[in-house]
């Protein structure tokens, strides 16, 4: 039997990165992530479950069936791309933050209980934070700090809820929740993560400073594993239809109004998960099918997307529309390949979600829900206005006598086959469609529905050339819901990250004094502990990290024993 679980495999990876040379690291990226993609597609068993017994707690870390087998193996090709588009990259951190956070990721799709769930989910926002702060900027680090604030508070709410369930239930087990008080709380958890609004603002605010590289790991990763997490466990919630379409529509009218191009993307990121938890909201074989195709397409046509854009800016060194316009015309190829992600998640037909989009869209007509299509259909038309019409026009708008830096052959490359699989995935949704969890005989090739997106493309594009000047760029802040947390930095800092902050510097003394006497450092003193205290946000997030653990660990055991 082959059952070794899949997140072991870039786990392993990570720590063998840590001991190379950074020359090397990137074909060993490459290679690590293949293995896992074969290893998925290929040799792990399809109904495989690894059990174990913990501190008398049963514990589930590898539970396969088909809804995760399409979430882990488009993540693991995810992984592909991305390290054949950052191939030019020599940063060995970002690249075992890379691995470390596919290995997370994978660890919370194959989790068979909430624990192992739990420590995926704690590990992938420690890991993708790393992703933002390497941007190497201030405000890269400052939007890094916010997105770890968020995300610990996400997870601690998160892990409220599975307490409260084994308090209840004494089972650890990954299932389908009731509507319980627990299980809201488990939700809100997941919501974060999933960016449902109005908890979203932390993905535009973050994403937009994230490397180049790390913004493709970034726009995949951890919004889908919320949106699996939610398949898995709240189908059916109907209050995720109106959340999703909230998001859906909430998420367009943002990506309108930005001037910074990767911004745009990001609130298009909120956008199209709305589709896929509107979907999860629908519920039945047609709701989980529609959410997990409408998944596997994003991942794909995003990270194009992201790609294309980050090699905009790789070679234009700006990210905004003010700033770029009529570049375009200096990148041709660039420009093609981003209408190919453009196109595809606009779900125009032979490009990436015309089959996922259709799957959606047929879900909510099946349950009748007649306000659902309409506000999701006019979604579909807006998307294609934001990202399909309003950016190419501005980046091609004016003759440009701009002379880009040269893209490196990886880049390009990565690019390429992304557009490949996004044009593939058009032309035959039916190859996906065969690996959803249900039996589907649902074809989006039909007449009725080539002619509802033909009547989309025309009426959008005759909508955006009536009003284009007021598509024009401005240069502003747009405030959205993450002023509110901006605002309770002060207070926070005050009456939490101070007192942290004497804790863990209190800590890093006693390691040092310890150290001291123990090994005797033979190195400069002074310079030992310069560099141990410059690492005062690791060791603080790691302490943090592990007081956290150790205190929902001991909670389980004590509720287990009683």
């Amino acid at each position: 039997m082959n059952s070794i679980p899949p997140f072991l495999i870039p786990l392993l990876g990570a720590l063998l990165l840590y001991g190379l040379k950074p020359k090397f690291c990137n074909l060993l990226f490459v290679a690590i992530c293949s293995v896992l993609f074969f290893y998925l597609l290929l040799l792990l068993d399809k109904d495989a479950k690894v059990e174990m017994t913990w501190l008398s707690l049963t514990l589930t870390p590898l539970k396969v069936d088909a809804l995760s087998l399409v979430f882990g193996s488009v993540f693991s090709l995810l992984l592909i791309l991305g390290g054949i588009f950052a191939y030019y990259l020599i940063d060995k951190l970002q690249q075992i933050a890379a691995l470390l956070y596919g290995s997370a990721a994978l660890c919370v799709i194959f989790a068979g209980d909430l624990l192992t769930l739990l420590i995926g989910w704690e590990v992938m926002a420690l890991a993708s934070a790393i992703l933002i702060f390497q941007n190497n900027t201030q405000s890269s680090h400052s939007a890094a700090l916010r997105y770890l604030f968020v995300h610990l508070v996400g997870g601690t709410v998160l892990l409220s809820g599975i307490l409260w369930c084994f308090a209840e239930t004494l089972s650890l087990e990954f299932r389908h929740f009731d509507f319980e008080p627990y299980s809201v709380l488990i939700l809100l958890g997941v919501a974060i993560n999933a960016a449902i609004v109005p908890f979203h603002a932390w993905l535009p605010d973050a994403y937009p400073k994230a490397t180049t590289t790390g913004a493709i790991f970034l726009g995949a990763l951890t919004t889908k594993t919320a949106v699996y997490v939610l398949a898995r466990g709240f189908h059916e919630w109907e209050i995720l239809i109106l959340a999703g379409v909230i998001m859906a529509v909430y998420g367009l009218a943002y990506a309108l109004v930005q001037n910074d191009i990767r911004r745009i993307l990001a609130y298009d990121i909120v956008s199209q998960v709305g589709f896929m938890v509107a979907a999860i909201g629908i519920g039945g074989h047609s709701g989980i099918n529609a959410a997990a195709a409408h998944a596997f397409a994003h991942v794909l046509y995003n990270a194009l997307l992201f790609m294309s854009v980050g090699s905009l800016i790789f070679v234009a060194g700006r990210s905004s529309l003010i700033g770029l316009l009529g570049f375009g015309r200096s990148i041709p190829l660039i420009m093609i390949l981003y209408m190919i992600g453009a196109f595809s998640v606009s779900a125009l037909p032979g490009f990436g979600a015309f089959g996922s989009k259709y799957l959606i869209l047929h879900a909510a007509e099946e349950q009748h829900l007649n306000w659902v299509v309409l506000l999701l259909y006019l979604t579909s038309v807006g998307t294609f206005v934001a990202v399909g019409l309003r950016v190419p026009y501005l980046l091609l708008l004016n003759k440009s006598n701009y002379k880009p830096k040269e893209l490196p052959v990886g880049m390009l490359l990565g690019m390429v086959i992304t557009g490949v699989f996004c044009i593939g995935l058009g032309v035959a949704p039916g190859l996906l469609f065969e690996r959803l969890p249900y039996e589907t005989h649902i074809s989006p090739y039909s007449m009725t529905n080539i002619m509802r997106t033909a009547h989309l493309i025309v009426f959008a594009s005759f909508a955006f050339w009536i009003f284009r000047n007021r598509f024009f760029p401005v240069d502003k802040v747009v405030l959205d819901t993450d002023w509110f947390y901006r605002k309770a930095g002060l207070p926070i800092k005050t009456i939490i990250q101070m007192p942290l902050e004497r804790l863990f510097s209190s800590t890093e003394l006693l390691v040092n004094k310890i150290t001291d006497i123990g090994i005797k450092q033979s190195a400069d003193e002074k310079g030992f502990v310069v560099k141990v205290a410059s690492s005062r946000f690791s060791l603080g997030i790691a302490i943090a990290s592990v007081i956290l653990t150790l205190g929902a660990m001991t909670l389980i055991i004590l509720i287990n024993s009683n």
